[in-house]
């Protein structure tokens, strides 16, 4: 997909180029519907099959999809405007204008969204590491399952016996470990599901928390998976899903 989104920002810069001559702009009011649907079938159709394609990839677009689409949508404008409505110089220089302080807004909108996101996952980042609660739940786990140990399928009944008792919790540092392990879970999927919906840095993420999130996966999965069977042992997909479909893009990528 690498190749149609190069191919797209090169026939887009050539629109740029091509549409501020005055030669271009002179020639427009003789332009007909067919001439116009001819100019941009190709690149119409190239665009609308790559965000068709990565909607069906990922159920959603990202921010990157909604910048193409805005500046699709304002050339559509532009383009339907200069066709139909305005016919004197005056006019196509004042769109004109407008169009690319359009494009200038835009532009300038998703750089602060982009920034906003890569603070906001640097806090997620910072809170981890100094979460007392987290790290106090990762030494209960690890206390019983040190890494290199994973909690295994036979160990599941001896987890819920011990979380079916009262006494387990029986004092403030004192928990099941099952509730640690979900804790850990729990806070990976909220992660998980921020770098899904792009609430989150995907990027940054990845470089920082890959390996670890890969890990505590690993190290949880009988539990992770254990948790989607209901009591009437139907299965729920959707809990744990954004941490599950997260480590399966990893391996995805692994496997390039």
């Amino acid at each position: 997909m690498r190749w149609m989104a190069g191919f797209i920002v090169i026939l887009f810069v050539f629109f740029l180029f091509y549409v501020s001559r005055p030669d271009f702009i002179a020639k427009v009011p003789h332009f007909t519907v067919v001439d116009w649907a001819v100019l941009l079938s190709i690149p119409l159709a190239l665009l609308l099959t790559h965000f068709l394609s990565r909607w069906v990839r990922n159920s959603r677009l990202t921010s990157r999809d909604i910048l193409w689409l805005s500046i699709l949508v304002v050339t559509i404008v532009l383009i339907s405007a200069l066709v139909f409505y305005v016919k004197g110089e005056t006019g196509r220089a004042i769109l004109l204008a407008s169009y690319f302080a359009s494009l200038g807004w835009i532009y300038t909108n998703y750089v602060t969204a982009h920034v906003q996101r890569k603070a906001h996952t640097m806090n997620v980042l910072i809170q981890l590491r100094n979460s007392i609660e987290f790290n106090k739940h990762r030494c209960l786990v690890l206390s019983k399952f040190p890494f290199g140990h994973p909690v295994t399928v036979n160990d599941l009944p001896a987890l819920k016996a011990e979380r079916a008792k009262g006494d387990a919790y029986g004092a403030p540092d004192k928990v099941p470990t099952l509730d640690s392990a979900y804790y850990i879970a729990n806070y990976y999927e909220f992660i998980s599901v921020g770098v899904m919906n792009g609430d989150l840095d995907g990027g940054l993420i990845q470089h920082t928390l890959r390996t670890i999130l890969t890990n505590w996966f690993k190290h949880l999965e009988p539990i992770i998976y254990d948790a989607q069977i209901e009591t009437n042992g139907a299965r729920n997909e959707r809990v744990f899903r954004g941490y599950i479909e997260l480590i399966k893009h990893y391996k995805s990528l692994s496997e390039k």
